[in-house]
């Protein structure tokens, strides 16, 4: 679900940078203008992304790797000495270390 909802926010914030910098909006193009159905429903489920995936803001990293897989590119748990137990998915260490 996760996965799903990144993608979605990413569809979104393409699609709002393409509003932003063409005034172009992908959607209304393809699905018949922002008053149609089908637009509006897809704008709800992009909103409705964007508010699950700011719970992963605040979820453990490791709850975001799949259980007893190592991380990307180590074969340890922790990549790093200052991985910790608990530690939230967005701190200022880890920008450099996002998945």
């Amino acid at each position: 679900m996760d996965r799903f909802s990144l993608l979605l926010v990413i569809v979104g914030a393409i699609n709002w940078g393409l509003v932003g910098l063409f005034q172009f909006d992908l959607i209304a193009f393809l699905f018949g203008g922002q008053a149609a159905m089908i637009s509006r429903v897809l704008y709800t489920i992009v909103g409705a992304a964007g508010l699950w995936s700011i719970s992963m803001l605040f979820t453990p990293r490791e709850a975001t790797h799949t259980a007893g897989a190592p991380e990307r590119g180590s074969s340890e748990k922790h990549s790093s000495p200052s991985a910790q137990e608990g530690e939230s998915f967005l701190t200022p260490d880890s920008f450099g270390r996002l998945p």
